[in-house]
């Protein structure tokens, strides 16, 4: 196959269709205003997350046993110590769609949590459901999560809302990301997209067949 002309082929079909998607500003757990983690001892503020019972931020904490922390999130709890004066606990980051379509809007990450919890996106739509309490592996391996509906223009929510059997409670999001087209703009190829995608493999196999 002509490696150029399916260069090309590529090229335009991904400018008609999904590369016009924009990336949503999100941020792990534990990390600073360039979504990498955060330096210092257990108890740094971590700005993004805030715990809604208390209007408190949230902070640091790690302790042996939990999924390792890297440059990309850390661990955060209600405080330095890891105790959880509120139980159910909400964890809730802001992003903003303004500008964007959330019909288009779709959004995927991970998370552990210390003891057990579900993720909530603006109240409603659940996903990334840890149900066992009294097990380790709720907080030493990783919960996938993804959201494609549910999204709200402007201002959305997403919580984390953490419940704590006894001991420390806390939780680790990472690989949060997240994208959406702009007005105007679809995630689901038009017709026309198809065609000239079908013309552009017909070609390419037309001109291998005359090799």
């Amino acid at each position: 196959m002509n490696r150029r002309l399916l260069g090309r082929f590529v090229v335009l079909f991904c400018a008609a269709t999904l590369c016009s998607a924009n990336t949503i500003t999100l941020f792990n757990s534990g990390t600073n205003s360039s979504d990498v983690a955060l330096s210092g001892s257990n108890g740094t503020v971590d700005t993004h997350y805030s715990v809604v019972e208390t209007l408190q931020n949230a902070v640091t904490y790690f302790q042996a046993g939990y999924y390792p922390e890297d440059a990309t999130a850390r661990w955060i709890s209600e405080a330095a110590d890891g105790t959880t004066p509120t139980n159910p606990a909400t964890f809730r980051l802001l992003f903003d769609l303004t500008g964007l379509n959330p019909a288009t809007a779709n959004l995927t990450g991970n998370w552990a949590a210390d003891n057990c919890g579900h993720v909530a996106l603006n109240g409603g739509t659940l996903g990334g459901i840890i149900p066992f309490c009294n097990t380790a592996t709720s907080f030493n391996t990783l919960t996938a999560f993804s959201f494609n509906s549910g999204f709200v223009s402007g201002v959305n929510t997403l919580d984390f809302i953490l419940s704590n059997t006894g001991g420390a409670g806390a939780l680790l999001v990472r690989d949060l990301t997240g994208t959406a087209n702009a007005p105007g703009e679809s995630s689901i190829p038009e017709p026309a997209t198809w065609l000239l995608a079908g013309s552009a493999l017909a070609c390419l196999g037309l001109r291998r067949m005359r090799r």
